[in-house]
Parts: structure tokens; C-alpha cells; sequence
């Protein structure tokens, strides 16, 4: 049987990213769009007005939610889940134990779940796909990189952005409940929390979140030609996107977890205690 805590995280955590996935959805293909477009860098309002004028609401800022919902829900549900249950075998892990924690978690969610990923991400630029489809760009990748077209590389390098921010999201809860007093924080207390773990970790690590990101439609040697070229800005090329979008969504996400959490943990308990009067 499921321990009742790995389904617990597994479950809030889920859900969490899901309902922000949904809500933040434009934000995130705005980001990934900014990243790529080549030459001089286009005002951010300018370049969503764009998208809007010439593909519409739906399609320009929502192709492909559906199943970035379903990796990220996968995704979450994986990496909660195996986060908790690994931290369970270790008392009191130190910050480079948890950090390494982080990481095996971050490995086995990319082991798991990698294709989705590979797939949501090529649907939500199906309409850039010239006339091919969906299936067809995968094979066309497969037959390029082999197994790396689901796989990607990057991504088994890329744990380090979840390790790095729930290390720092639960050592600044910690602080907060120590200066508190209270072992439960409000909901605005989870979101500054969260949203300030992840703009450290995304200032951290946003040179390599953009490599993947390039790395999933260009080569990385466009990306190496684009920094000989224009020097090493261009490693922070939407950063301000990305530092709205993760770092409010993240926060979001955080609250929306630690409530969810909390409302379950009690289900259990109240279920427990209708369990022993009924025995």
C-alpha cells in the first residue's frame, strides 16, 4: 500500500502545478518564444502584441496547454513523491545530502517522464512545423539523436534547478517558522517564499535552462555562433520573462501546494479517527 505521505506530496504537488500551469500558460510560451527569436531583441509587449494580431488568443499563447498540463502534473506527482519518500530514509540530511536528494528525485522524474516533456513541447509549436506532423518531427529527431530526441542530455543536468530551489524554498520556511513562531504559515508567506527560492535558482541556472530550450529546435553550435557573435548577453536573452513568469508562477505554486497539503493531511487524520470509532 501507497504510504499515506508519498501519496499526500505526490498528489498536492500534482495539482499544484497543474491549476498554475493553466493560469501562467501564455507566460510560459511567450518566454520560450523570446528565447528564440534571432537578431535584435523585441520589446516584450511588442512581441506578445504580435503573436495576438497574428494568431489569435487560443493559438498564439494556448497551443499545446493540454498536454503540457499532463507532463507537468506527471512530472510533479513523480518528483514529490520520490522526493518525500527519499527524505524519509534520511534524519536530519544536510544541505549537500538534500541537495544530492534533489537530484536522485530530479533524475528519476527525467527517466519517467522525458518523452512527454519532448512531445508537449513540439505540440505547442506545432504551427512552426512546416507542413509535417507532430509524429513525424519526433521520428525526424529519433533518426538525428537517437534515443538523446526523447532523452534530452540536458535534462539530466537540468535537476539541478529543482534540487537548488526546494533546498532553498525549505531552508527559508524553516526560517520563517523559527522568527514566527508558528509551525503553519499564511498563504502569502508560502508564495514570497517560493517565488524569492526561485529567482535565486532561475539567476543561478539560466544560461543552462536556455541551452535546453535553444537545444530542443536549434543546435547548440547556432548557440555558441549567436555568444561569438554578440558576446554573453545572449545567455540571458529572456531572462526578465522568465524571472516574471517561474518566479510569481513558482510562488504560486508553492501556496497552492502547502494548502493542498495541509487540506489533505487532515482528510487523513479525520479519516483515521472515523475508522477507530467505527472499530
Amino acid at each position: 500500500m501507497l504510504p499515506k505521505s508519498l501519496f499526500v506530496e505526490g498528489i498536492s504537488g500534482a495539482a499544484g502545478s497543474m491549476i498554475v500551469t493553466f493560469l501562467f500558460y501564455p507566460l510560459e510560451s511567450l518566454k520560450t518564444r523570446v528565447q528564440l527569436v534571432e537578431g535584435e531583441s523585441e520589446m516584450v509587449l511588442d512581441h506578445c502584441r504580435r503573436i495576438y494580431m497574428e494568431e489569435g488568443l487560443t493559438k498564439g499563447f494556448y497551443m499545446g496547454c493540454q498536454y503540457q498540463i499532463v507532463a507537468v502534473g506527471c512530472s510533479n506527482m513523480i518528483y514529490f513523491a520520490t522526493y518525500t519518500w527519499l527524505k524519509q530514509k534520511i534524519k536530519d540530511p544536510s544541505v549537500y545530502t538534500t541537495l544530492g536528494l534533489g537530484m536522485i528525485a530530479g533524475w528519476a522524474n527525467v527517466a519517467l517522464t522525458s518523452p512527454l516533456w519532448t512531445f508537449a513541447m513540439i505540440k505547442r509549436h506545432e504551427a512552426d512545423l512546416k507542413g509535417i506532423t507532430v509524429w513525424e518531427k519526433i521520428k525526424e529527431k529519433y533518426e538525428m539523436k537517437g534515443i538523446f530526441a526523447l532523452y534530452e542530455p540536458f535534462s539530466f543536468v537540468l535537476v539541478l534547478v529543482p534540487a537548488i530551489h526546494y533546498l532553498l524554498y525549505g531552508r527559508l520556511k524553516i526560517l520563517l517558522v523559527q522568527i514566527r513562531g508558528k509551525k503553519q504559515l499564511n498563504s502569502a508567506s508560502y508564495f514570497i517564499i517560493g517565488l524569492f527560492a526561485k529567482l535565486l535558482t532561475t539567476l543561478l541556472t539560466y544560461p543552462l535552462q536556455l541551452a535546453q530550450n535553444v537545444g530542443r529546435f536549434k543546435s547548440l553550435k547556432a548557440l555558441k555562433d549567436n555568444v561569438n557573435e554578440d558576446g554573453l548577453s545572449v545567455l540571458f536573452k529572456g531572462l526578465k520573462v522568465k524571472l516574471l513568469q517561474t518566479g510569481v508562477m513558482t510562488g504560486f505554486h508553492m501556496m497552492f501546494y502547502e494548502k493542498l497539503r495541509s487540506y489533505l493531511y487532515l482528510v487523513f487524520f479525520f479519516a483515521v479517527l472515523q475508522n477507530r470509532k467505527l472499530k
